[in-house]
């Protein structure tokens, strides 16, 4: 597991140079995006100065990364007691970030499929305008695995594809529902739900599609990055967290205080 991040708060630690991690150089694929999530106070590092660009994430992780980035205010005077992720999880299961899960522990590494259901929990609560039935349905015939992805995730997917929060990843568009998800992959995908919402979110929770997906055709899409498939692993239903000891220290987001 990687080491709990050094910089903590809520300002970024400061650094010389044009990148402040060792192991993620200017011209990297992911630069840009780590250095956003960096500055934002969203991701910064498992250690002074190392980023650990191919560490996979796990659940808790995850859903710091969504609780920081998006209610952060939530987290930070949260009640509930206890070391991290508590407070995260308060914050996420007040805007309802667990709906649809099937599975789910704070150790568990987050696949694709789950990554875009938490994502479309988070548009929803946000009021971003989500796509209808026939958009859904169009934009499954351009998945070409569609039929791999679990049927509870499958709205979640099609509308992740849709707005390119979670495009491709090859020529052919291949969603990999069941791939793991890295650090530097995950510092890509934050930069477009932060977008959406920021041009399309209302603040108003909305009521998008709800179309029981079939399987259909593919497309061409494409994204960065590759995927790994997950070892099967212990999960708890999400409706049963409270506070408890915390899972290993999340690598690239600090608490703030």
């Amino acid at each position: 597991m990687l080491a709990f991040v050094l910089c903590l708060g809520l300002t970024p630690c400061a650094y010389a140079g044009s990148s402040p991690f060792n192991d993620v150089a200017p011209g990297f694929w992911a630069y840009d995006a780590i250095l956003e999530t960096y500055s934002d106070g969203v991701m910064t590092g498992t250690a002074s100065g190392v980023f650990s660009p191919s560490g996979k994430l796990n659940m808790a992780q995850f859903v710091t990364v969504l609780t920081r980035a998006f209610y952060n205010d939530d987290v930070v005077n949260s009640t509930r007691e206890g070391a991290w992720p508590n407070q995260n999880y308060d914050a996420a299961e007040k805007h309802n970030l667990f709906a649809g899960l099937t599975r789910w522990g704070g150790g568990v590494e987050v696949t694709r499929e789950v990554m875009a259901q938490m994502m479309y929990n988070v548009m929803a609560d946000k009021g971003v305008a989500l796509p209808d039935d026939s958009d859904i349905q169009m934009t499954i015939s351009k998945i070409p695995d569609f039929a791999a992805v679990d049927s509870s995730y499958g709205t979640a997917a099609a509308v992740c594809y849709y707005m390119d929060l979670l495009t491709g990843v090859n020529e052919q568009g291949t969603f990999a529902p069941k791939g793991l998800v890295n650090c530097a992959q995950t510092a890509v995908i934050y930069a477009r739900p932060k977008k959406a919402i920021s041009t399309m979110g209302t603040g108003t929770p909305g009521t998008p599609g709800t179309t029981n997906p079939g399987t259909t055709a593919p497309g061409t899409t494409t994204n960065p990055g590759t995927t790994t498939t997950p070892s099967p692993t212990n999960s708890r239903s999400p409706k049963s967290i409270s506070p408890q000891k915390a899972p290993s220290a999340p690598p690239h987001f600090p608490r703030r205080s």
